[in-house]
């Protein structure tokens, strides 16, 4: 009788082992047991507290700082020089190649040019668009002026400036702003083009970086 009496409670205790596991296991996977965490979640059932930033939000963010707006100004001040040397107008039709996360499209598009595009290899929608600067995918000659400040950042500089180039149309610009150089570098840079040649090169600022930036004009198709 002592040995069925301390089998049945043996059993009995297993039982309530086994139902003690599985009550746990459907708290801990139960959402409502949850506690809001301002850590990132360590259980499946908290992944309704992570906070989801948009684009248009992030974009806000980056876009109210004053490195932001200091950088688009600089761009602007840049941009008005041209165009005060008739090699930019607010009809031009402009493709800005390597642009980063934008700031010289938004400085062209507050000057009040409306056909503005800009590239890069991380697109920043909605100012710059995802494309290989080595492998434009336009047509060529579809740009009044194509625009760069990052040749020293290019992996193939001479496919980066034939590109440039290509996508000009006749007696458009191709336009480049590259670190203070030598008359010998400024030589080699002109080099890479095959159909323009040097009409303007002169010293400008861009923020506090000092840089030398050249006008090409388009005057043959290979």
């Amino acid at each position: 009788m002592d040995s069925i009496s301390h089998s049945s409670l043996n059993r009995i205790a297993y039982a309530g082992l086994i139902i003690a596991s599985i009550a746990a296991l459907l708290a801990i996977t139960n959402p409502r047991t949850c506690k809001p965490s301002i850590s990132f979640p360590h259980a499946s059932c908290q992944t309704n507290l992570r906070r989801v930033t948009t684009i248009e939000n992030k974009n806000k963010k980056l876009w109210s700082t004053k490195e932001w707006r200091k950088r688009v100004d600089s761009f602007k001040e840049l941009f008005h020089n041209l165009t005060a040397n008739g090699f930019l107008s607010n009809d031009s039709k402009v493709l800005c190649v390597s642009a980063g996360a934008g700031h010289e499209v938004m400085a062209l598009k507050e000057m009040g040019l409306k056909n503005v595009d800009g590239v890069e290899i991380v697109g920043s929608p909605p100012l710059v668009k995802r494309a290989d600067p080595h492998d434009l995918p336009f047509s060529g000659g579809v740009f009044d002026v194509c625009y760069s400040a990052h040749l020293a950042e290019s992996l193939f500089p001479s496919r980066f400036v034939s590109e440039i180039e290509r996508t000009v149309r006749l007696m458009g610009f191709c336009i480049l702003t590259v670190e203070a150089c030598s008359d010998e570098k400024l030589a080699r840079v002109t080099g890479f083009f095959r159909n323009s040649n040097l009409v303007f090169v002169g010293n400008v600022t861009l923020g506090e970086d000092e840089l030398t930036q050249m006008v090409m004009r388009r005057e043959s198709y290979s």
